[in-house]
């Protein structure tokens, strides 16, 4: 594919994925088709128009917005095709939601939490009720 044409594809995928992520009414949309187990894939097609019919074709997913997946939001930032992009089905979503996880629910940003040795956060709530569990009461055997 021609560099130009593959640039131009990636604008407006880049595009047209804003353009859905600003709608509110697409993103409730697309939840209710997501609540349902179904997912959603938009495919472009690109083709020369010639006499000859010369295909220059291109099919890309268009991301959904990040309102409605936030693995969406996480493709975007992506290059396309990176090792470390990821699709999620419905299969995907249906388990997420079985283990009580939210897929679509949007997070407020990680919390930096400390790095503690193993165990340090038992021995910080024990601590603050008032017991010692480094010494286990002593077991007295009756035989």
């Amino acid at each position: 594919m021609e560099a130009h044409l593959k640039r131009l594809l990636l604008d407006l995928r880049e595009r047209l994925s804003e353009a859905l992520a600003d709608s509110p009414e697409v993103g409730e949309t697309l939840d209710e088709l997501r609540k349902n187990g179904y997912a959603v894939q938009l495919l472009m097609d690109c083709k020369r128009e010639s006499s000859d019919s010369t295909e220059l074709s291109s099919t890309q997913p268009i991301e959904t917005p990040a309102k409605a997946a936030p693995e969406a939001a996480l493709q975007r930032r992506l290059p396309a095709r990176s090792p470390g992009s990821f699709r999620m089905s419905g299969d995907d979503l249906r388990f997420l939601r079985s283990v009580g996880i939210d897929p679509t629910r949007t997070t407020r940003g990680l919390r930096q939490r400390p790095i503690r040795p193993h165990g340090a956060a038992r021995k910080e709530r024990d601590a603050e009720q008032g017991s010692d569990v480094s010494h286990p009461p002593e077991r007295h055997d009756p035989s």
